[in-house]
């Protein structure tokens, strides 16, 4: 859950010596795939967005439906993506291994 008042995400860059990129662009990626944000069902549809001239920053907001479900959850090979947490144990032995 996001702290009060923290609005945008960050870069890996600054925090990580591998994971050189902006990691918003994965989180908006698995949001517009799960149908999260409002009026917002496809990439085409985030496309059309702009951020409006003297603003910095294009607040999306997320749907009630979508504020309870785990942004990493489990995978079953036979059968994709559970609505499960993904174990702490199975985020740990990704992010290990990318170092």
């Amino acid at each position: 859950m996001l702290k009060a008042g923290l609005r945008s995400y960050g870069t890996a860059a600054k925090e990580h010596p591998k994971l050189l990129y902006n990691s918003t662009v994965y989180f908006i990626a698995m949001a517009v795939a799960d149908n999260a944000l409002f009026a917002i069902e496809s990439v085409e549809d985030l496309q059309a967005f702009e951020i409006p001239t003297g603003e910095e920053e294009l607040i999306l907001s997320f749907k009630a439906s979508a504020l309870k479900r785990p942004i990493l959850r489990q995978c079953i090979k036979k059968k994709g993506t559970a609505e499960v947490k993904m174990s702490e144990d199975a985020f740990l032995r990704i992010f290990r291994a990318v170092k």
